[in-house]
Order: C-alpha cells, then structure tokens, then sequence
C-alpha cells in the first residue's frame, strides 16, 4: 500500500525547515461512553508517531472537562514534522488515526496545533 499525506499545517509564522524542537497537540471531544475505547485507540495511534519521526508521544484527559483528551507528541524539527505531513504515513497510519477519530464526537471537530519553540531575542 502506498504513502498517503496530511494536509498542510495552517500557520502564520514561517518557520525555517531547522526550527525545532516542535510539539504538536491535538484535541479530541469525545463522548463519555467511547471513553475506554478511544485511550485503546489512540496507543496505536502513538506507536504510529513515533514509529514516523516523534521523539515522545502522550494522550491526557482534561481533568476538568473528561470529554476532551489532548495527544500532544514532539518532533526534532520543522523539516521532521514535514516529513510527516509529506507521505511518511502509510494506509496502516491513516487507518489507525481513523479508527480512533471515528469514536470522537462528531458534533466537535478536533483541534490539531503546532507550537514552535521560542528563543529569547537578542538587542534590536
């Protein structure tokens, strides 16, 4: 089976390829009685990040609201996390992030974003 690819990342700033470390988060509404079945999901979903380029992987249930569960995994660099975007992903990849969006609330849409990490900046 062939590569497939993301959609572009919609972003403002325009980071340089060698920018990094970047850490991208995505949350997830999902219903309570899909709960147990979208953590069981989402560990392949993991395995697949890191299998195409993360450094470190996490799902976290927002303590607060336990509908929202936030994946947030980081990525050596900008060109890293393009790589991805640009067909690292196999059918089995598309087919994992599938299988655990479809136990999302389709009432919601997920909120995928890329956070670039920040260096103090030197006298003007």
């Amino acid at each position: 089976m062939g590569t497939r690819t993301w959609p572009a990342p919609a972003m403002v700033l325009d980071p340089a390829e060698s920018d990094g470390p970047v850490l991208v988060t995505t949350l997830y509404p999902v219903p309570a009685d899909r709960a147990n079945a979208f953590v069981e999901a989402m560990q392949a979903v993991g395995r697949s990040r890191l299998r195409t380029g993360a450094l470190h992987w996490d799902l976290y249930q927002d303590g607060a609201q336990p509908n929202i569960f936030l994946e947030v995994f980081q990525v050596a660099s900008w060109e890293e996390h393009l790589h991805q975007h640009r067909g690292r992903l196999t059918g089995y990849d598309h087919a994992v992030e599938e299988m655990a969006r479809s136990l999302t609330d389709p009432a919601h849409t997920f909120q995928v974003s890329h956070y670039l990490r920040t260096r103090p900046r030197g006298p003007d």
